[in-house]
């Protein structure tokens, strides 16, 4: 049966409080949302426009006057109202009215479409960002032992058990440690960055705020996504085309 995919809280299944919050929060204030619904105010305004009362017309005049004959004084006032009701013999006002309540679902399944474009831009960057804090660790763990394989390397040439070729090898490979280091924190801060974006927030309260390193979220149950075709039909953009096509 079609769902309501877009409100599905897809997201609590990674089990990660501070993602949740994150989420509430962008999703109570992300524009792209508002435009979306104000797409819809609009429909709903072109819906009731196309109603019963388009078939309507008509008019109406007042008139009054006055005149003075020999010290006579004459008033006179006069009124006309006339209406007509056009009968849609070929049904072109009959086709508005489904024309204009499809765009008005049509714009509905918009904010759903904007919801979860949102949705997936924020959880992944959010899963990025975990992604590159873990990769930092392991990273320093790396650096720290190839350092000290560098100092043993230096230390047995010392005692002539080694050459410098070899303190030269190790040196190169923690030198390379060394230099994979950066380019991941680099990216754990453009991950920050987008966040950052995404909920309208400062960037340095949202760096400081995710700066614990955290594991990084896994489902804890299976996703019911049912037939394939079911799965496509509960997409609001899908929805969206449909009824426009409609």
């Amino acid at each position: 049966p079609l769902q309501d995919a877009a409100s599905a809280r897809w997201w609590m299944s990674l089990d990660d409080p501070v993602l949740n919050a994150l989420v509430d929060e962008g999703l109570a204030q992300n524009l792209s949302i508002e435009s979306a619904l104000a797409r819809i105010d609009a429909a709903r305004a072109n819906s009731e426009r196309f109603g019963l009362a388009s078939q309507i017309s008509g008019d109406a005049t007042l008139s009054a006057s006055v005149s003075e004959t020999d010290g006579v004084r004459d008033e006179g006032a006069s009124a006309r109202i006339g209406a007509a009701f056009v009968f849609d013999i070929f049904g072109e006002t009959a086709r508005r009215q489904e024309q204009a309540g499809a765009q008005f679902e049509a714009a509905a399944f918009d904010v759903g479409t904007a919801r979860l474009a949102f949705l997936s831009e924020l959880v992944s960057s959010y899963i990025q960002l975990r992604y590159f804090q873990a990769a930092q660790g392991v990273t320093r763990q790396t650096i720290s032992s190839r350092e000290t394989a560098l100092r043993l390397a230096r230390e047995r040439l010392d005692v002539g058990s080694s050459t410098k070729l070899d303190v030269a090898r190790a040196s190169s490979v923690a030198a390379a440690a060394r230099a994979s280091l950066p380019p991941l924190e680099a990216d754990e801060r453009i991950a920050a960055f987008r966040i950052a974006t995404l909920i309208n927030q400062p960037a340095h309260g949202v760096l400081a705020r995710l700066a614990k390193m955290q594991k990084i979220p896994r489902p804890t149950v299976g996703a019911a996504v049912g037939l394939p075709a079911a799965l496509l039909r509960n997409r609001p953009d899908i929805r969206a085309a449909a009824r426009r096509l409609a």
